[in-house]
């Protein structure tokens, strides 16, 4: 009976030894890894957080492709107010922004509004996304040349420009409808 008690002692201090070297070496690798995790999101943060370089001052002379239609000069558009977006099909604020894209081209076009969704997209990604997504202003298949004219460097990004062709705002990430409205309703002439 003393030798079952000796014997267990032991063997439950070889256990515990054990446990305690286990844990030490989950909590350093966990430490490890944590610094590494917490180091990536601040730089994720940091380049987030980054200002994109403004927009074009004027509307650059580009060539652009609608989705389905043809090709054409960006300054050959008619409008009051240009909001060119950039988007992907993939970027969940990007969709989000599209509905209330929607209304406001509806209930703005017939004053002068402008709206143009870019993406670098293929056009067989695009005829996907918009079998599932109802998009009623005109999407512009850019080959990337676009892109780099106006310094996109996250999605969504919006640029917004005046009756003068001339830049007036720009927008990184999303932003509702009534912020869209506002500079819309400042933009365009009272009538």
């Amino acid at each position: 009976m003393i030798v079952t008690f000796v014997s267990s002692k032991l063997t439950m201090t070889k256990s515990s030894k054990l446990t305690k070297y286990l844990k030490g070496l989950f909590y350093s690798i966990m430490k490890k890894y944590l610094i590494s995790i917490i180091c990536v999101g601040i730089l994720m943060m940091v380049s987030c957080l980054r200002e994109a370089p403004p927009g074009p001052k004027q509307l650059p002379p580009l060539k652009i492709r609608e989705y389905q239609g043809e090709e054409k000069g960006l300054n050959d558009y008619s409008f009051r107010v240009l909001i060119i977006n950039f988007w992907t099909t993939w970027c969940g604020p990007c969709k989000e922004e599209i509905p209330y894209f929607n209304e406001l081209y509806e209930d703005y076009k017939e004053k002068g509004l402008l709206i143009l969704g870019v993406t670098a997209e293929s056009p067989s990604k695009v005829q996907a996304f918009l079998k599932k997504n109802i998009v009623k202003y005109p999407i512009i298949i850019d080959d990337g040349k676009t892109e780099d004219a106006f310094g996109v460097i996250y999605y969504p990004m919006t640029y917004i420009y005046n009756s003068d062709k001339v830049f007036h705002t720009q927008i990184a990430g999303i932003r509702g409808k009534v912020f869209f409205e506002d500079i819309i309703k400042q933009l365009l002439p009272s009538q």
